[in-house]
């Protein structure tokens, strides 16, 4: 009510040039008991750029433009999503390529080393895996560092090491005929010869120790491991 009657009173004062008007106030209404304390020029002055305001409508806001074009930044979101997915997938597919070449491995009888199971110089770690790595397995997280061969008729190391074709990142290979178990070799069939030996020096350049056992190898392969850069090897020459 009191509203309403400011209203009025302010458009009466805009209507008659600024003038003075007079406004009938009746007593008994208590709402506009306070309006004796002004004359119509004072009341107008404090209220009419309010009442302005009312008759001229809200102004227009200025939308506020975005940091990004909504559709550009869903086509980001999507694009994220993608990356994402590819990368889990090639994690997923290598991950599961490895853990088939592993068993692979322990299928022909392999000793296979992680990673995570040796420290900086090869020597074995004791510590307990952590929970992720009990959680997903070793293939998600870790590579192959090593693997032991030990081949028994009628396996032959030329044969067996091809098993490697598609692990270029292993840095340790053991062969010995007849050896898993043991505490020494005895003198069988099946080390490695020229030919294995030249094919596992051209599919893994980051190996570096080999160890043979009952190797048959001519003096072009002895030479081809003595003059090596970075390989350490240890072998044994069949008949040795």
């Amino acid at each position: 009510m009191t509203v309403c009657i400011l209203c009025v009173v302010c458009i009466r004062f805009s209507e008659s040039g600024g003038q003075d008007c007079e406004l009938e106030i009746d007593p008994g209404r208590p709402s506009c008991n306070y309006i004796h304390m002004f004359t119509y020029r004072q009341l107008c002055a404090k209220i009419l750029p309010a009442v302005e305001l009312l008759k001229s409508g809200p102004a227009e806001s200025k939308p506020s433009s975005p940091m990004l074009p909504k559709s550009f930044s869903v086509r980001t979101l999507l694009s994220l999503i993608t990356l994402i997915c590819v990368a889990l997938a090639i994690w997923h597919h290598r991950a599961m390529q490895q853990q088939r070449l592993v068993q692979a491995l322990l299928d022909a009888g392999a000793r296979v080393t992680y990673e995570h199971e040796v420290d900086a110089n090869g020597r074995p770690v004791t510590s307990p895996p952590g929970w992720l790595l009990r959680l997903l397995g070793p293939d998600y997280l870790y590579g192959v560092w090593g693997v032991g061969f030990y081949p028994e008729p009628p396996q032959e190391a030329d044969e067996l090491i091809k098993l490697l074709d598609e692990m270029p990142g292993v840095k340790r290979v053991a062969i010995w005929p007849g050896g898993k178990g043991r505490t020494s070799s005895p003198t069988l069939d099946g080390g490695l010869t020229d030919k294995g030996l030249f094919h596992l020096l051209s599919k893994h350049p980051k190996l570096v120790h080999l160890s043979l056992l009952h190797a048959k190898l001519s003096l072009a392969g002895i030479s081809a491991l003595d003059h090596h850069p970075a390989l350490a090897s240890q072998f044994k020459v069949a008949g040795d």
